[in-house]
């Protein structure tokens, strides 16, 4: 039985997609969606491309720190209020690394399905760009949903419209993955 989906979105249209989807499983199953944004940390990015040694940051970094945490609290609401009345919805936002905020609100929160977009990068774009949705996957330990959304949406083919989606069990803690 599914209660709780954790949806991680990142302001993008693509990460919006796992939306529907989403929304039609705890329709079904009459559960609650939590939409989660991640903003990455501001010392993480600059730590990220630097180094040697990262001088102090001072007050400026922590207030756009702040303004980037309050706009993805507007915009988590804002699409929350765009899902259906008969969706219970609750919001969160984190600061730190995306990887690790999906993994830690996801096992924190008690949820039974991650439900997320994915670019679906293969070969070497998936090595360079890496894919936040295939880390999750892989460490999770619950049950997630990837939704990749259709080429042909694009092209508006009625037949074809929509999302495609790939559902990834994901070993438990503690139980080895031999994918």
């Amino acid at each position: 039985m599914i209660k709780k989906v954790l949806v991680p979105v990142d302001g993008s249209p693509l990460s919006e997609a796992a939306l529907p989807v989403a929304e039609s499983i705890a329709a079904r199953f009459g559960a609650t969606v939590e939409l989660l944004r991640v903003v990455p940390s501001v010392l993480q990015g600059v730590v990220s491309f630097a180094s040697a040694d990262v001088p102090m940051l001072g007050p400026d970094w922590d207030d756009m720190e702040r303004d980037q945490v309050s706009e993805a609290r507007r915009y988590v609401v804002q699409l929350g209020r765009s899902l259906p009345q008969r969706t219970t919805v609750t919001t969160s936002v984190r600061l730190g690394d995306p990887i690790e905020e999906i993994l830690h609100r996801a096992r924190q929160g008690g949820f039974d399905l991650v439900v997320m977009s994915t670019h679906g990068r293969t070969g070497v774009g998936r090595w360079v760009m890496g894919s936040v949705a295939e880390s999750v996957a892989r460490r999770i330990g619950v049950n997630v949903l990837l939704v990749h959304p259709a080429a042909d949406r694009a092209a508006g083919d009625p037949e074809t419209s929509g999302a495609s989606a790939a559902l990834s069990t994901s070993p438990t803690p503690g139980e080895r993955d031999i994918r």
